[in-house]
């Protein structure tokens, strides 16, 4: 369960989605060459100002931000992204046109002015001149904006440093918070390159990925929930006040596993992929919760040197192949190896897992450092956590170990 796996599942749940709406991006594709037709650079040198402000029907500002809105969303902020426009102010009902002190004060020469940032942007942006993009006069909002409409294939359609950072922090990609807009653009856009299902996407289906698979960042004064599937939302992990239980076992009384099946789970025809992302998602959930739950109580217990040792190794490159998920400590400096266990359900009387042959291995190897760490309603603010010591080492009269499925391979002829 660790972030390469939890991506491949966003990926592949998309690229299906994708293959599906070609004809949706052609439609974009369409819109944005028409726009470029109406508005070549040769225009915008003596483009009259009444066709460029918004607040004017058919203008450069209005179609860019309207009739384009599916390429890349600039509406919301004010109307003075866009250096001047023609319109009212909510203490003056006259439609005039109004701008910015900082341009100046004269009509004309403030558009002039605006005229030729629009163009130095362009020049700068076919070079990918990044410094002189991030000097340009305009703001950066209306600058994303422009270039991915003239220069799709080196831009990318996400235009505020918010949802930019949203991203980039939803991807495990690194930066710092003075990083400009088109820096920031531009680490999504570098991401994208090296994995081989998107690298050959257009920067308007990578886009469109992000904004299907993530979601947005939250609005102010709303409580902020991930959503990671369509059908499971995470509250934020600094919110999540988890509570211990410590259940008595009683022996096993075996039945089939198709007994324990109600009727309605037999005949339920599952979306697998789906399903997958759904698991993965509430797994990474649950081994955050332990990586709290051990740095915590090594911190409380006066071994800062052994929390800040605690390591997420399911986030290794081959994660897989440890058979546990977190190595932490005891308060004496004995190894623990813990494998998360995660669920949305609430604890009931039966509980029951899956592990998978090399965990099984592992824990039996591992003996009394091996330890299983339960977490269920993992999806609430309030889930509860069970530890177990070596279940794989307990009584036949305490634990029921099942085989569920089987590898199948074959020899075939040279």
């Amino acid at each position: 369960m660790n972030d390469k796996e939890s991506l491949q599942q966003h990926l592949s749940v998309f690229e299906l989605w994708r293959v599906d709406n070609q004809s949706h991006f052609k439609k974009m594709e369409a819109l944005r060459k028409r726009f470029l037709h109406d508005f070549p650079v040769e225009k915008i040198k003596r483009l009259p100002i009444e066709q460029y402000v918004s607040g004017k029907p058919n203008s450069f500002c209005n179609v860019l931000e309207r009739t384009l809105q599916e390429l890349g969303s600039i509406r919301g902020s004010n109307a003075l992204k866009f250096g001047i426009y023609f319109g009212r102010t909510k203490s003056d009902p006259v439609k005039k046109y109004r701008f910015s002190k900082k341009y100046g004060s004269d009509t004309n020469k403030v558009y002039d002015l605006i005229k030729t940032g629009i163009l130095d942007l362009l020049i700068s942006g076919e070079k990918q001149d990044f410094d002189a993009i991030e000097k340009n006069i305009l703001s950066p909002m209306f600058k994303g904006k422009i270039l991915n409409t003239y220069y799709p294939e080196y831009y990318l359609n996400i235009f505020s440093e918010e949802y930019l950072k949203f991203y980039l922090t939803k991807l495990g990609i690194l930066f710092s918070d003075d990083e400009n807009v088109t820096d920031l653009g531009q680490k999504l856009i570098d991401f994208k390159k090296i994995y081989p299902v998107m690298k050959n996407w257009s920067n308007m289906e990578y886009g469109e990925f992000l904004w299907r698979e993530f979601g947005r960042p939250a609005k102010p004064g709303e409580q902020h929930k991930e959503i990671l599937t369509d059908d499971i939302a995470l509250p934020p992990i600094h919110n999540v006040k988890p509570d211990e239980i410590n259940p008595k076992l009683t022996d096993i009384i075996t039945k089939s596993s198709t007994e324990n099946k109600s009727e309605s789970q037999k005949k339920r025809k599952t979306d697998y992929v789906r399903q997958a992302m759904r698991n993965t998602t509430v797994g990474r959930r649950g081994e955050d919760i332990v990586m709290i739950l051990e740095k915590e109580f090594l911190c409380r217990a006066g071994r800062q040197d052994l929390a800040e040792k605690v390591e997420q190794v399911s986030e290794k490159a081959n994660g897989d192949s440890y058979g546990y998920d977190i190595h932490s400590f005891t308060t004496d400096g004995e190894d623990k190896f813990i494998e998360v266990k995660a669920t949305t359900m609430p604890f009931t009387s039966n509980p029951s897992f899956i592990v998978t042959d090399n965990e099984y291995i592992h824990g039996r190897d591992l003996k009394e450092k091996y330890y299983i760490c339960w977490i269920f309603e993992a999806a609430t603010e309030k889930p509860q956590y069970w530890y177990i010591q070596n279940p794989f080492w307990m009584s036949p009269q305490q634990i029921l170990i099942e085989p569920k499925s089987y590898t199948v391979g074959f020899q075939l002829e040279n």
